[in-house]
């Protein structure tokens, strides 16, 4: 059956207008508005295991995520420049995007702290939930690039005003999945830095971004007395956290094939992170 016999039968079986209405993307050409695609830094940060949470205790789950959300907003409302940010919340993370590392670095050190003073407020090591992210640098495209179009196929029935918030929820662009898929090599409460930011992202007095680990702690310089004492009882403060998850493996849920290597990886990369000794 050709093409003409199958749209027919379409037709036939839906009609021709309303909602079955053909996108009719075929028709787009080079001739028409391109897409505009600036180099942005992202960052993505999320709460560790949360769609686990959701499934186990989702009102445990809520208070995580919730705490997160409250963290980014604060964080963006009290950073002192005057910066281009935009924030993308999915859930149980959000993305950070601007024009700049220090910005959204800047952001996400503000985020870890105010959840890591929530986190030590948590006197019980089985109520521990934890978040990590990553930076990436790359493209980001701006589907502002539709709304020409949208505009003439939409009915005027005031689906046009949400044109807005729609084109600003739509992620799309390299930088995105970069980030996404960089989180995972971070450690627990830890941030990492994509190799899109390493070999092609610089600091905002133009140095390059050579180091994978951002440590929020001490904004990516060399800690202090004060700061190096303070990286070292979290550090351990983590890593009980995941004693206790071999421990209770059915209560945590970590019981599934291969979660002790997991829960072995997670050690070691606290423990380089925060500058702990292997000894422990």
């Amino acid at each position: 059956m050709n093409r003409t016999d199958l749209l027919k039968s379409f037709e036939g079986a839906f009609g021709t207008t309303g909602t079955c209405d053909g996108l009719h993307w075929d028709a787009l050409t080079f001739t028409d508005p391109r897409p505009n695609m600036p180099m942005k830094y992202v960052g993505w940060v999320d709460v560790m295991g949360a769609s686990h949470m959701m499934q186990r205790a989702a009102d445990a789950a809520s208070k995580s995520i919730g705490q997160l959300h409250e963290a980014i907003l604060k964080a963006v409302v009290g950073y002192s420049r005057n910066a281009n940010i935009s924030l993308h919340p999915l859930s149980d993370g959000v993305y950070v995007v601007a024009p700049d590392y220090g910005t959204v670095a800047a952001i996400l050190a503000r985020v870890f702290r105010s959840y890591a003073r929530s986190y030590l407020e948590v006197t019980s090591d089985s109520r521990d939930c934890l978040i990590r992210a990553a930076i990436a640098y790359g493209q980001t495209v701006d589907m502002e690039f539709l709304r020409p179009r949208l505009a003439r196929s939409l009915p005027d029935s005031g689906l046009q005003e949400r044109l807005n918030s729609y084109f600003a929820n739509i992620l799309h662009g390299n930088a995105f999945v970069a980030a996404h898929e960089a989180e995972r090599k971070a450690p627990p409460f830890g941030i990492y830095h994509d190799e899109s930011l390493r070999m092609f992202g610089c600091t905002n007095s133009g140095l390059p971004v050579a180091w994978p680990l951002e440590k929020w702690w001490c904004n990516g310089r060399k800690p202090n007395e004060k700061q190096r004492n303070f990286a070292e009882l979290f550090g351990k403060r983590l890593l009980a956290h995941f004693s206790w998850l071999e421990k209770h493996p059915m209560e945590s849920g970590m019981d599934e094939d291969g979660a002790d290597n997991k829960i072995d990886g997670y050690k070691r990369k606290i423990k380089e992170y925060f500058g702990l000794p292997d000894t422990l």
